[in-house]
């Protein structure tokens, strides 16, 4: 494995424990976050693999499809696309109370759980 992959999955390790961390916390807000931060390190050490440069981009299926020429099953399609949804939710959020109603505790521990398979 490349050293800049290596580097991208051990920093997705961080946001991963990082997610579970807040969690437990009741910090729904910076779970997905990190969680999303931990995919999108992921996806970017895959096109590091592939002789790609990974792109200073977010959306999480972009770099999958585009970038990482992933064929995505359909229920990590869905997972990303929640993720990404959830993520732009957590950094803009209209009302935070709102926002923690629709991405409640119950809500976080199924992403997490999602991920990590």
């Amino acid at each position: 494995m490349k050293k800049a992959s290596e580097n991208w999955l051990k920093i997705a390790e961080r946001d991963l424990r990082a997610a579970k961390s807040l969690l437990k916390a009741g910090d729904s807000l910076n779970t997905i976050f990190h969680l999303h931060a931990a995919v999108e390190k992921i996806l970017k050490g895959i096109a590091e693999e592939k002789g790609n440069n990974p792109p200073k981009i977010h959306a999480l299926k972009k770099l999958a499809v585009d970038v990482c020429q992933l064929k995505l099953e359909t229920h990590v399609e869905i997972l990303i696309k929640s993720l990404d949804k959830a993520f732009i939710d957590s950094r803009y959020p209209e009302d935070i109370e709102i926002f923690e109603e629709e991405y409640d505790n119950e809500y976080c521990i199924q992403l997490v759980k999602d991920v990590e398979v």
